[in-house]
């Protein structure tokens, strides 16, 4: 077995995969037998592997690869390469649980067991998508609406700019300039002067 570029060392190395399916009975006191699907949890692989005491170097250093950190204080991950293991479509995994170790003193050697977890797991990449599919919709949703209300307010405001303002009744029409001031007094003088109201009576014809 390897992690990353770590052989695990020792002798008489065994692996036993496990992966918990979650489901719940709906039939209450009835015999029905449907179920609900809570999902599949990360598989677990318990190791464990022989190390002579003459060895004590290569238990030291495994332990120290179980308690790795990285920059975060977060257990490290590690690439694993090992039959039962890929088998089970896992392909990076992570140290959890306990890590044992006991004397075997009738061999000289110590039997250590330690367990791996598997690290993003199929069902958990696909819960992630899903949740980021579900979200992008309504993300989308939201910026339309944001552009609807920007464009009408844009629209509204152009129409306040393109239209000309009004007089409003009562106000006095604007002064006119000089020239258009000349203008009309052209035009009063030169207007036709209305019919007299009443005509002069023609003087009598003598008889």
């Amino acid at each position: 077995m390897q992690l990353n570029n770590y052989t695990v060392p020792g002798h008489n190395v065994k692996t036993r995969g496990t992966m918990m399916i979650d489901t719940q009975s709906v039939a209450g006191n009835s015999a029905a037998t449907e179920r609900t699907n809570n999902g599949i949890k990360a598989k677990k692989f318990t190791i464990s592997v022989n190390i002579k005491f003459d060895n004590a170097r290569d238990l030291k250093g495994l332990v120290a690869i179980a308690e790795a950190t990285n920059d975060n204080g977060e257990l490290a991950l590690y690439d694993v390469v090992d039959d039962t293991i890929n088998a089970g479509n896992v392909r990076q995994v992570q140290f959890t649980d306990k890590f044992t170790w006991k004397d075997d003193e009738l061999l000289q050697q110590w039997l250590v067991s330690f367990t791996l977890v598997e690290y993003k797991s199929v069902a958990e990449r696909t819960e992630q998508r899903t949740e980021v599919a579900q979200a992008q919709p309504q993300a989308s949703e939201g910026q339309a609406v944001a552009a609807s209300n920007d464009g009408s307010d844009s629209n509204a405001a152009e129409a306040d700019t393109e239209q000309p303002a009004q007089p409003q009744a009562g106000q006095p029409q604007a002064e006119l300039t000089g020239f258009e001031a000349f203008l009309s007094h052209v035009d009063n003088a030169l207007a036709p002067e209305p019919a007299a109201n009443s005509r002069q009576d023609a003087p009598a014809q003598n008889s």
